[in-house]
């Protein structure tokens, strides 16, 4: 019976700890859970090898988690839009902290708590955007998401009350805007 070689590798600024079985990955922990693992094979002896994230290897598993938390998101065709905020054209070209800020970002860790105000507000902005046209069906936020990283840069659950309160003028603008410019349509019209 061949015998297998279990080795670790722990990264303290990230607070991962990473388990493998004769080289091959077979999972990990993260944060304090990471750190109380850590010290508990310290006691044992076992062979922990100390890295960092901006190893190209966890630069790969932090690519992978950027697009998992997209994708779970619902927002992996934005991709190109979010990436652009670093200037960069590719998720590879994108920094080991770029990476760390990204993920946090749409992985959810650093969202806002929501209170009745942001609630609100949330509400009235999709409201607008019922009356604009752009959020006709329910289930689909497709169409949502792009108008708002068109206009205000971000998606509306990333927004702060005060972002989301100067997203809600800006749309009525659009709206007082295009109210005006079919009631002017429809004036030409009757004229004609």
């Amino acid at each position: 019976m061949k015998t297998q070689t279990i080795t670790y590798t722990y990264d303290p600024t990230a607070r991962s700890l990473t388990m493998f079985t004769d080289g091959k990955p077979r999972g990990g922990f993260w944060g304090p859970e990471a750190e109380r693992k850590f010290h508990k094979l310290l006691e044992t002896g076992a062979e922990i090898q100390f890295t960092d994230m901006d190893t190209e290897a966890n630069r790969k598993v932090l690519i992978r988690r950027f697009h998992a938390a997209l994708a779970h998101q619902g927002i992996m065709d934005h991709k190109e839009t979010i990436i652009g905020r670093y200037d960069v054209s590719s998720t590879s070209d994108l920094t080991a902290p770029q990476l760390k800020e990204s993920v946090a970002e749409f992985s959810g860790y650093s969202r806002q708590v929501d209170n009745a105000r942001i609630r609100n507000l949330r509400s009235e902005l999709l409201t607008l955007c019922n009356k604009l046209g752009i959020y006709v069906n329910n289930t689909d936020w497709s169409a949502v998401n792009d108008f708002f990283l068109r206009n205000c840069k971000k998606l509306m659950y990333q927004m702060d009350e005060q972002e989301l309160t100067k997203a809600r003028k800006q749309f009525n603008s659009i709206l007082d805007w295009s109210i005006t410019h079919q009631e002017e349509i429809t004036r030409q019209k009757l004229m004609n």
